[in-house]
């Protein structure tokens, strides 16, 4: 909705530019609303994919990939953050499931960790240790996102150069 909300905005800004003109202020301004839109996408983009024996958490700038026998359980901290915690080493926190108050109200959190959880418990049932790759961690990768930033960026620089 908030991006919907920006690119409303930003059409308002191009709209006045054809009628009084491109300035510098107005690309400026284009270029701060159009920053919105990335940053709601990669938030509301996070979230935890289980496929067969793996178990990817994709977080804004990041995405991790463990095989389920290297998680040992799954759990929320007073904050409301899920996190998937390790055989070895510290856990993945999942930014998706980082306590609202949307959560607060229907426990969403709860419902996924649950899930999570018992995912990892019944794929471990009977096993010790970790077993094949250990974890992947690579740019998590948001092509909407990624070239709406770039417009903004593009916008904000023509916003310099032109000035008032």
């Amino acid at each position: 909705m908030l991006s919907l909300l920006a690119l409303v905005g930003a059409l308002a800004v191009i709209q006045r530019m054809r009628t009084v003109g491109v300035d510098g202020d107005g690309l400026g301004v284009l270029a701060v609303v159009l920053v919105f839109i990335p940053i709601v996408r990669r938030i509301l983009g996070s979230r935890i994919v289980m496929e067969g024996s793996t178990i990817t958490v994709v977080n804004p700038l990041v995405t991790y990939t463990i095989p389920v026998s290297f998680a040992r359980y799954a759990a929320t901290g007073r904050d409301g953050t899920l996190t998937i915690f390790l055989q070895e080493g510290d856990g993945i926190r999942s930014i998706g499931f980082a306590g609202s108050v949307l959560d607060g109200l229907i426990g969403s959190a709860a419902l996924s960790v649950e899930k999570v959880d018992g995912r990892i418990r019944s794929r471990n049932k009977g096993k010790k240790g970790s077993q094949g790759k250990v974890l992947s961690k690579r740019v998590t990768v948001s092509p909407i996102a990624d070239i709406v930033l770039l417009v903004a960026l593009a916008l904000g620089v023509a916003a310099v150069v032109i000035g008032n």
